[in-house]
């Protein structure tokens, strides 16, 4: 590389960052199945199967609404291609190192190439998305749909005509499958992050017109290709388990075993944000992250609403867990890669990123290992009887 670093050659470079981003998740297979909800995701899925049900969510001879449908939607046919040991959890390593090339070309487009390469090493340097990316767990297919959903959104507010009647209906589409992924809630947030790009920037308002009666639409058909026949197979459980008691209750704090004390409620998540983004998150602040001239133009304004709705309704929130944040990363690693492209030599950025992803690699690799074979056996041998 020369002076100008990470650049050079952007595909060749392109490359570079999907291995160091694979890098971390090397290995996934080599544990089974570790905690509570992975035990339940991947029993639900086995029932599922040997039922031939792709509606109704089994676990024990009962219908079991913790989770929408998209997650054994991927899982059951990865699991029936490629087996016990790879498939559980492909979904979620293929989910994560999709969203890193989604970074890197929409931070392409919009800051450079530099900074969309940076966006994606951010992303997938992450502690927090690299260990949630080995796991069969939710988060990582919601955060790939929420941020195709709004990435595809701000590309709708840049055209006229047909394409953005097309592109307002494939954000609805999308906004649909991320609902699937975890709940109704998603969808609040993203009319949330929208009623605050226009307030904030009333300039963008002309731009917004048209299209959101095919988004709507795009939006209720998808869901509703879960929806509506799990309601019909079970009204009741339906609307009281998943609707009331896994969406509503959740928000309330009604999971106690996931409650955390009300004074640490402004300090949970962003203690969970300062840790998983390292070692970025300090040389971006150190960049000028937080200066007024680094957040100036309109895409920076609606990257910062993105990142700060999914803080701010997380922290009230009366349930809590580490990886619910997950979906803020993707805003705040094209902040940071837009940040630090200006700042950063690239062959200096090369070699860190590349001596991180080992280093993470390697204590993903045997920190997870390590608490499958002291924390974990005993429950996944239960669940597997």
């Amino acid at each position: 590389m020369s002076s100008g670093g990470i650049t050079d050659n952007f595909s060749r470079n392109c490359w570079w960052v999907m291995l160091a981003a694979a890098l971390p998740l090397v290995g996934f297979w080599s544990t089974g199945l570790m905690d509570m909800d992975e035990g339940f995701y991947g029993a639900v899925a086995q029932e599922m199967i040997s039922r031939g049900d792709w509606v109704v969510p089994w676990y024990n001879g009962l219908p079991w609404f913790e989770k929408p449908i998209l997650i054994y939607w991927t899982v059951i046919p990865s699991i029936q291609a490629f087996g016990e040991e790879w498939g559980p959890r492909l979904p979620s390593v293929l989910a994560h190192l999709a969203l890193v090339i989604l970074i890197i070309r929409f931070g392409r487009k919009h800051f450079g190439e530099k900074a969309g390469l940076i966006s994606g090493i951010v992303y997938g340097g992450s502690f927090l998305a690299a260990l949630i990316g080995r796991l069969m767990l939710t988060d990582s297919l919601l955060a790939l749909c929420f941020a195709a959903c709004l990435f595809v959104f701000w590309e709708s507010t840049l055209v006229e005509g047909r394409r953005r009647l097309w592109l307002m209906a494939s954000s609805g589409a999308l906004l649909g499958l991320t609902v699937l992924a975890k709940g109704p809630s998603f969808g609040i947030m993203f009319l949330l992050i929208v009623g605050l790009m226009i307030w904030r920037m009333p300039a963008l308002k002309p731009r917004l017109s048209g299209g959101w009666f095919l988004g709507a639409a795009a939006c209720l058909t998808v869901i509703s290709t879960w929806y509506v026949p799990a309601w019909l197979a079970q009204p009741d459980l339906f609307v009281s388990e998943f609707l009331v008691a896994q969406n509503l209750g959740r928000f309330q704090g009604g999971d106690a075993a996931h409650q955390t004390p009300l004074w640490s409620y402004p300090f949970y998540f962003p203690l969970v944000l300062l840790i998983g983004l390292q070692p970025w998150l300090i040389s971006g602040i150190r960049g000028g992250l937080f200066k007024k001239e680094t957040r100036s133009s309109p895409l920076h304004h609606y990257l910062w609403i993105w990142f700060l709705v999914l803080l701010g309704v997380f922290s009230v929130s009366g349930t809590k867990l580490p990886h619910y944040i997950l979906p803020a990363i993707a805003p705040a690693s094209l902040l940071l890669g837009a940040v630090l492209s200006e700042r950063v030599d690239g062959r200096r950025l090369a070699a860190v990123a590349g001596g991180w992803a080992v280093v993470l690699s390697c204590a993903l690799f045997f920190g997870v290992g390590y608490w499958y074979r002291t924390e974990s056996a005993e429950l996944h041998s239960v669940i597997k009887e």
